[in-house]
């Protein structure tokens, strides 16, 4: 349906009425309303005269490029070439001229060589802290700490360290346990998982969008607990039951009709 209400079934007529649409909407002339300055003038304080905007727009003059030269610091950072502002104000008289001229034609043609704006990249490398091992990944330290802390719960055992508060601890985002999980020690993935949600609801998504999040996000925070616990059957069943969520990556509400597939980006 256009805008003066007339309905369009063709296909011809829908594709062009989508174009119209959007060319309207995106492509229309933008209206600029200027402003008179003589109503600005009563409330602006400080104006420049006539002689100080002619001023700003004069031509470079050599006095002022070599004024700009010598006012660098000589401990400043070199440029490209790997000599600082010291370099040029001693060697001034034997190449002033040649760096004026090349100065005052960037201000004539407006044209600059690539090599004067070069950006210089450094990457620093940073020392790897003693503690961490090469090759290991985030599960292997989970698995290494919840290995030390097996058995810890059983009174006859001799004590072996000094554990700073109580269990559960948090590492890494996951409980420590001395023994097997269980749903309560689940509680925090569950109310990630429904913080997720919540702040979904405001937004417009399509089926195909909601889905991605689905599979990105939600299903990140199970795999990551999964890497280093037994995730209880009832955790996987409390996730199901959140509204029109399921483990699967679908929807348990308002799935499409025909079974039609939903279509993805092809980056």
């Amino acid at each position: 349906m256009d805008e003066e209400g007339r309905t369009h079934t063709s296909k011809e007529d829908v594709v062009n009425e989508f174009v119209s649409f959007y060319r309207r909407l995106l492509g229309g002339e933008r209206r600029r309303e200027f402003i008179d300055l003589r109503y600005l003038r009563p409330w602006v304080r400080h104006v420049i005269t006539q002689e100080e905007a002619s001023a700003l727009i004069q031509p470079v003059s050599r006095e002022e490029i070599k004024l700009a030269f010598f006012d660098i610091e000589e401990d400043k950072a070199p440029g490209p070439d790997g000599y600082s502002s010291g370099f040029y104000k001693a060697a001034w008289p034997i190449i002033g001229e040649e760096i004026t001229n090349a100065i005052l034609e960037f201000f004539t043609t407006g044209c600059l060589l690539k090599q004067v704006n070069t950006t210089l990249l450094a990457l620093i490398p940073k020392s790897l802290a003693k503690c961490i091992c090469p090759g290991r990944s985030i599960g292997d330290n989970i698995l290494l700490a919840q290995e030390l802390l097996t058995g810890y719960n059983q009174q006859r055992l001799p004590k072996r360290c000094v554990l700073k508060g109580h269990l559960p601890l948090r590492y890494l985002g996951l409980p420590l346990l001395s023994s097997r999980l269980t749903i309560s020690d689940c509680q925090p993935l569950l109310i990630k998982i429904d913080s997720r949600i919540k702040g979904w609801e405001g937004i417009q998504l399509s089926f195909a969008g909601r889905l991605q999040l689905i599979k990105s996000v939600l299903l990140a925070l199970n795999i990551y607990w999964a890497m280093a616990f037994i995730l209880p059957k009832g955790v996987i069943k409390e996730v199901k039951k959140r509204p029109g969520i399921s483990m699967e990556g679908t929807f348990e509400r308002g799935i499409p009709k025909g079974g039609m597939e939903p279509c993805f980006p092809s980056y």
